[in-house]
């Protein structure tokens, strides 16, 4: 047979020659090495376009393959998050303190790049490293919001609000699910009602109002419609007793208490009572307070005798020298002088009824 087209001199198509040149060690190796490489290209090449596809979708492309389903979220329910319309830092300047001298910011206060207005404070109340508190100022300098993670766990779970300087309004995360659940309002100052959603579906449907500080009435709403189907006017009673059982427990404790630190009376001073009664009788509950009252009557008891010592002596040298001036010369000094006794005759003077016996008769 003459070669055709397909076949060379020997009667071989040229396609098994090639493939029997296929066959050698060497040639094999190279075709292995390019399918490695062949094969290493198409992987590349599929996670890019797998990256590329995960963040069209997390850009908000529409890649359905890509894109997990979301579960429906309530348009009521108002999330728990730092508002960053005042905080943002973008085109702002920072100042920072540290409060604890740990070389680490405590405190961060944001300023608008025009002037010295506060937009927003931020603080690390706990001193971990993140931040927990965020104070919002509006373009005066007033304060009109503050938001804080009060357990810490590094999400929004209360916030207040102020219109004038007073508070009016502030919301609460009870269930720490991420969304508002409490609302409390306020009237200039005064706390005025609570509003409460019992079933977390973002409005409230427990409404209790406060007249003086003291609850007064609560306000159920059993079809969802947002207003009082039911009131319960017993409550501000029930209330009031609750209040008065509690002040009352209250003060029996203190009785109690007061009833086991009783001090004695203090006692009064004996001018008899021995040295060792005086330190018994102050070991027995005789504070500090008794010593100073007690010297303070010795110390007045002196004085009142120091005034009689000075009164006798001053008695005394005020007769010394009026018998000084009624004293006769000659007569000593310090003797009152006598009278003379009219009874007795004086020795001295002659007896004029007796005869001189001398005379002649």
């Amino acid at each position: 047979m003459r070669p055709g087209r397909f076949r060379d001199a020997r009667g071989t198509s040229w396609y098994s020659g090639w493939v029997l040149k296929l066959r050698r060690p060497a040639i094999r190796s190279a075709w292995s090495t390019l399918a490695l490489v062949l094969c290493s290209t198409l992987a590349c090449a599929s996670s890019k376009g797998a990256g590329d596809e995960t963040a069209a979708s997390a850009q908000g492309g529409v890649l359905e393959s890509a894109q997990a389903p979301q579960p429906e979220v309530n348009p009521n329910m108002k999330p728990m998050k730092v508002d960053a319309s005042r905080c943002d830092i973008r085109g702002k300047r920072t100042r920072q303190n540290d409060l604890n001298a740990d070389r680490r910011a405590d405190m961060v206060a944001i300023i608008e790049r025009e002037g010295e207005a506060i937009s927003c404070k931020q603080a690390d109340l706990n001193f971990d490293g993140s931040l927990d508190a965020f104070l919002h100022y509006d373009d005066k300098g007033e304060l009109v919001r503050e938001q804080y993670d009060r357990d810490y766990d590094g999400r929004i779970d209360f916030g207040r609000y102020f219109k004038d300087g007073e508070l009016f309004l502030d919301e609460q995360d009870a269930n720490h699910d991420g969304y508002v659940d409490s609302w409390r309002r306020y009237d200039k100052g005064r706390l005025t009602r609570i509003d409460h959603d019992r079933d977390f579906d973002g409005k409230p449907d427990l409404f209790m109002f406060y007249v003086a500080g003291q609850i007064d009435r609560v306000g159920y709403d059993l079809n969802g419609d947002g207003k009082v189907d039911k009131w319960d006017q017993d409550i501000a009673a029930r209330a009031r007793d609750a209040y008065s059982a509690r002040q009352r427990a209250l003060a029996d404790a203190e009785a109690e208490e007061a009833d086991e630190f009783v001090e004695e009376p203090p006692a009064e001073e004996n001018a008899e009572t021995s040295e060792g009664d005086k330190k018994q009788a102050s070991g027995k509950g005789k504070g500090k307070s008794d010593a100073k009252k007690a010297d303070a009557k010795k110390a007045d008891a002196k004085k009142a005798d120091a005034k009689k010592a000075d009164a006798k002596k001053t008695d005394a040298k005020t007769s010394g020298k009026a018998d000084a001036e009624n004293k006769k010369p000659g007569e000593p000094a310090g003797e009152k002088p006598t009278k003379p006794d009219a009874k007795k005759p004086d020795a001295k003077q002659p007896d004029a009824k007796k005869p001189d016996a001398k005379q002649p008769s």
